[in-house]
């Protein structure tokens, strides 16, 4: 089955989250599956990123009207408009084919003026932990101020709602487009991310706990960052060791560091992926994940699969994929004195965090991996296109084409 994937940005961008590196995975694992599989990404003017050599897909570049990567350049939202037309082209290289076009996000918002001679699906995975400001107004003129005001909003609302199928990583991201955007639930279907098969590696002995503990993801506001330092500095003298490694604000981190005393307990290290981030967190003696809000939690699932034991916020999709003090321990989000106390209990009890550790590794390697994702998604594919062999509607219609709606309505 000839397979379009298409997302923001890339996996070797500067600003590289988890909707780009799970659209990675999942096209080396529907290439396995027998796939031929093209990817489309966003570069901006300025950027010298490309794709490795070697890799097994097709990658192709649609312009990014932003000089680099970043998620909130004010013109990010118009990426649809140049996305539409490199698939168009894609699909006109094999007229009459059959073919399913995956979308990771807004950039799909104009799929459904896609056309082809061969049966067509269209899917849209969702990847955004929250959607605020996602219902329109009803009245005119405050519905086209909100058009201008969150474009990004609107986009998807329109990808959801034409989409054949939206299929989420996640319940929770499920019921937050069914509240937000009026998908109905017959057009929802939860396909979990997989997990990069390095961290399922070898494990390692954990007779002896270390002492320390690591966050490893983006500096911002909303992977909790603050609530983290916060809870640092009420943990006072006995604080563990704590490893910060990502990107992003580092500047911020290392000021707000400094300013509260911590720089004695605290260290800030550089990005770390794939095989190095694994032998990281199978070295921690506790991995944190503060997050305010998480659409799937890929970093909760590493940490699952590496045997570490774990605290996490209870956010989002995170609850679905960790059970309280059975594979990990949970804590309410942006309360620094409940993530204070269960580090001190945690790093107390190294019993407990071995159990934790290899009840999570268990799960994790039971319930997650590319492989059993690209065999949801090539079913849910393969019943897609099965649907559009009976359409009547004629030929040159994306499969599931719904009822037009007024831009900006």
């Amino acid at each position: 089955m000839r397979i379009a994937l298409t997302v923001d940005f890339s996996a070797w961008s500067a600003y590289s989250g988890g909707a780009q590196k799970s659209t990675h995975q999942l096209a080396l694992a529907l290439v396995d599956r027998g796939h031929d599989v093209v990817v489309f990404c966003t570069r901006g003017w300025s950027e010298r990123v490309d794709a490795p050599a070697g890799l097994p897909y097709d990658v192709r570049w649609v312009p990014l009207l932003s000089p680099r990567a970043q998620p909130r350049s004010a013109l990010r939202a118009l990426t649809f408009l140049w996305m539409r037309p490199a698939v168009q082209r894609w699909l006109d290289e094999s007229p009459g084919e059959t073919a399913v076009v995956h979308s990771q996000g807004d950039e799909g918002a104009h799929f459904h003026r896609l056309r082809s001679r061969g049966r067509l699906a269209h899917v849209a995975t969702l990847r955004h932990p929250l959607y605020p400001d996602a219902r329109p107004p009803a009245a005119r003129l405050a519905r086209l101020a909100w058009w201008i005001r969150t474009p990004k909003w609107g986009l998807q609302r329109m990808t959801a709602r034409r989409a054949q199928i939206c299929a989420p990583a996640s319940r929770n991201a499920a019921d937050l487009i069914a509240a937000y955007y009026g998908v109905e639930q017959e057009r929802l279907e939860v396909v979990p991310n997989g997990l990069d098969e390095v961290f399922l590696g070898d494990a390692v002995a954990r007779e002896e706990m270390a002492q320390s503990v690591v966050f490893a993801g983006r500096f911002e506001r909303s992977k909790g960052i603050e609530t983290l330092l916060e809870a640092w500095s009420r943990l006072g003298a006995k604080a563990p060791r704590l490893t910060l490694f990502g990107q992003g604000q580092v500047d911020v981190v290392q000021e707000t560091i400094a300013q509260r005393g911590l720089a004695s307990r605290v260290s800030v290290g550089g990005w770390v992926a794939g095989a190095e981030l694994a032998r990281v967190l199978r070295g921690a003696g506790l991995v944190v994940v503060p997050s305010h809000h998480e659409s799937f939690g890929n970093a909760v699932v590493e940490a699952m699969a590496s045997g570490a034991p774990l605290v996490a916020s209870a956010v989002g999709s995170v609850p679905e994929l960790v059970e309280h003090a059975r594979t990990g321990w949970l804590v309410p989000p942006q309360d620094p004195d409940a993530l204070a106390e269960a580090v001190r209990r945690l790093m107390a009890e190294p019993a407990l965090r071995r159990r934790l550790g290899a009840a999570a590794r268990a799960h994790a390697a039971s319930r997650f991996g590319w492989d059993r994702t690209a065999h949801q998604f090539e079913q849910l594919y393969d019943r897609l296109v099965q649907a559009e062999a009976g359409r009547t509607a004629g030929p040159g219609l994306v499969a599931g084409d719904r009822r037009p709606e007024r831009w900006p309505a």
